[in-house]
């Protein structure tokens, strides 16, 4: 529900609790649980000025704070640590997770000018992590992937601004948007000696439903796989220079999203464009 006074007077008492297991040197299982309630930031509350504006009530006469995120979560995760296929170590961790959270803080679009945060949203949603981390001599593989499937999707746009526009009193089931089904990241390194290091790493992000009704009529985001390169050369004990490039193919830039009602329907700009080919150079001092 959308706080509907402009107060911030919320309080809240968090728990948080974890269990471990270790059955040999091998294998370990871990679970956490407990509850989150996250404040708003300074951005979040009165806006940046320019674009975001601090959320209007429903009249759009007067601004009002969005609440507090609250929730709950949990996960539980197997973990084994050796060495396979010839490594000098290697890790495995297979983890199950779940959110449960209420008054979710969302950045939207209002009158198709200027956007504001609000926490008209709930819902919950659960997923699988695996992360595997590899190394031989010269030899590094770290792999991650992460799939998730959100449910019970509910806005309650009944505080916001024309709420007399959407049906059932402003209460819509709809679907999470801007949250990918599949992503994940693979990166290999290559040590020839002490000083040196070679890395390449590629990237995948699922397509993103973007809007919040689950019919014919949805917006689609494309998805993206990036590739990255780099260099590391640690000149002495303190020092270690950095040049890389993300994004080499400037994939970013091919991003689109388009309405699926019709299969020929035209392509046009993400609305959260991304930066494409970025080149760096980082100089790092360790003491």
């Amino acid at each position: 529900m959308v706080g509907k006074t402009d107060e911030q007077t919320d309080d809240k008492v968090t728990w948080q609790l974890a269990l471990k297991k270790q059955f040999n040197d091998h294998f370990t299982l871990r679970a956490t649980g407990g509850t989150y309630y996250r404040l708003l930031n300074m951005y979040e509350i009165a806006g940046d000025g320019a674009g975001i504006l601090p959320m209007p009530n429903v009249g759009g006469t007067a601004s009002v704070f969005p609440m507090p995120e609250e929730g709950k979560q949990w996960d539980i995760s197997a973990i084994w640590d050796g060495k396979w296929l010839g490594t000098d170590t290697a890790k495995f961790q297979l983890t199950y997770f779940g959110r449960d959270s209420k008054r979710l803080l969302q950045l939207s679009s209002w009158n198709s000018f200027f956007f504001v945060y609000n926490n008209a949203a709930s819902g919950k949603v659960n997923g699988v992590e695996l992360q595997a981390d590899m190394s031989w001599q010269k030899w590094d593989v770290n792999l991650q992937a992460t799939y998730t499937q959100p449910t019970d999707i509910i806005y309650d746009k009944s505080a916001l601004p024309n709420s007399q526009s959407f049906a059932k009193d402003g209460v819509i089931t709809g679907v999470m948007t801007y949250q990918p089904k599949w992503e994940g990241t693979a990166r290999f390194t290559y040590r020839p000696d002490k000083q040196w290091s070679l890395f390449t790493q590629c990237r995948y992000v699922d397509q993103m439903q973007l809007s919040i009704y689950d019919d014919a009529s949805r917006t689609v985001q494309s998805s993206l796989t990036t590739w990255d390169l780099g260099v590391k050369y640690k000149i002495n004990k303190s020092f270690q220079l950095a040049v890389g490039c993300n994004d080499i193919f400037n994939r970013a830039l091919d991003m689109y999203q388009k309405n699926t009602f019709f299969a020929n329907s035209n392509a046009y700009n993400i609305q959260y464009p991304l930066q494409g080919r970025t080149y760096y150079a980082t100089l790092q001092y360790t003491y």
